[in-house]
């Protein structure tokens, strides 16, 4: 039975694509009106065709403050928001060791990650549903060590630190951490192929569920932590065992 969100209105930052719009089309079907929000026009206005009715679709760049505190001002009273919008960490050049590494690749993904989702919480606080909740997302790298992500790493403790403090902060309104393991997405999609292949495959074979992950798991995590009253200051691990092995 998928938890009920008929009569909620849900807010996506980054609902364009992959998880997002997973997300997005999640809350929509358990009977949400979704306000679905990110920096490319011609995909936000795709996904809002295939949701339908209950979708509505707004630009937005999550780095732009003045942009994210008329979005909410403009949008007034809801009840949930989830934050995936981030920076590829490839896009920005964020793998590699730490001698290797330009310091301005790691501050450009920390914007995206980390400043991005703390503008939008800091603004959403003002008109966010008491009984409502947040969702941000960090990642498996906080959990485990993997070869070249040391500034990913940091970043995602971050966000689950923030969360933890929001979640005091904010309260009554609840605020947890996804943290995905490898899911299936378009952010792979500028690898090769073959290599892109590979990669899947080897950590489907190393993970105890058997597969990697695809962006519906991740979305039902983030249905759970909007419906259920009783999670906050949480994070959450969706990985299909990575951090266990």
């Amino acid at each position: 039975m998928i938890p009920s969100l008929e009569k909620r209105r849900v807010v996506v930052i980054g609902g364009s694509k992959g998880m997002g719009r997973a997300v997005a089309e999640t809350a929509a079907q358990a009977g949400a009106s979704v306000v679905v929000a990110a920096r490319g026009r011609a995909e936000l206005e795709a996904v809002a065709r295939s949701i339908g009715d209950a979708a509505s679709a707004i630009p937005l760049d999550i780095l732009d403050e003045a942009a994210v505190a008329g979005f909410f001002e403009t949008l007034g009273r809801f009840d949930h928001l989830a934050v995936t919008a981030h920076y590829s960490s490839s896009g920005v050049s964020a793998v590699g060791a730490i001698g290797d590494l330009a310091v301005s690749s790691g501050r450009k993904f920390m914007d995206g990650k980390f400043w991005g989702p703390f503008v939008a919480v800091k603004h959403a606080a003002r008109t966010i549903a008491q009984d409502g909740s947040i969702v941000l997302f960090s990642g498996v790298a906080s959990q485990v060590t993997l070869d070249g992500h040391g500034v990913i790493a940091a970043v995602n403790g971050a966000v689950e630190a923030f969360g933890r403090q929001m979640a005091r902060e904010l309260a009554p309104v609840r605020v947890n951490v996804l943290s995905p393991g490898l899911v299936d997405t378009p952010t792979y999609d500028p690898m090769p192929e073959e290599r892109r292949r590979r990669m899947f495959d080897a950590r489907a074979a190393a993970q105890p569920v058997g597969r990697t992950g695809l962006p519906g798991d991740i979305a039902n995590a983030a249905l759970f932590l909007m419906t259920n009253g009783y999670v906050t200051g949480q994070t959450v691990v969706v990985d299909g065992g990575h951090s266990v092995e």
